[in-house]
């Protein structure tokens, strides 16, 4: 497996990482956290765990797949599909509940990633990521790799946005 640096372990009981995974910069594994292959895969058979993806408590990904930049996997969800940047997934399977919606409190600018088929509530729970504010006071690290990343982030929801238009204006062409 390759850390990246800043990887975080809390509590690494439980951690299991597959020997082909690899994860990015400053991620946040929470305790009992399988990152391995599915048994029907052999050689590159582990995730690919973008920067800044937190990986909470129990969470289990499996197979040769990538989690997208700044996503947060729920504790207890089984992936086992890939996940778009900024995503907050949950369940069993795991499924797109909201995407990242980033403030910069200091332009006042707002940037959310695009919505999904799936995704009929999203507006309803879309997860609000203040920085510099207090929406996340008791989550400092939530909060951290937020500032860390808010121009990488806010540029990435800017292309899916703008890929997700371009895609709507090619489909209703007659």
């Amino acid at each position: 497996a390759k850390l990246g640096p800043g990887t975080y372990l809390s509590c690494a009981g439980g951690v299991v990482i597959g020997e082909t995974a690899v994860v990015g910069n400053d991620v946040s594994i929470l305790q009992g956290v399988t990152l391995g292959g599915t048994g029907k895969e052999a050689g590159d058979r582990h995730p690919k765990v973008g920067n800044g993806v937190i990986l909470q408590n129990g969470a289990t990904v499996l197979g040769n797949i990538v989690i997208g930049d700044g996503s947060v996997i729920t504790a207890k969800s089984i992936v086992t599909k890939p996940i778009p940047p900024l995503a907050r997934v949950s369940g069993i399977p795991a499924r797109i509940r909201s995407y990242r919606q980033i403030i910069d409190t200091q332009t006042q600018t707002q940037t959310t990633a695009p919505s999904t088929p799936e995704n009929d509530t999203k507006q309803n729970c879309l997860a609000t990521a203040a920085v510099g504010a207090a929406a996340f006071e008791d989550d400092d690290l939530e909060r951290h790799l937020e500032i860390k990343y808010l121009e990488q982030w806010t540029k990435l929801a800017e292309r899916q946005l703008q890929e997700e238009g371009n895609s709507n204006n090619s489909s209703g062409a007659i």
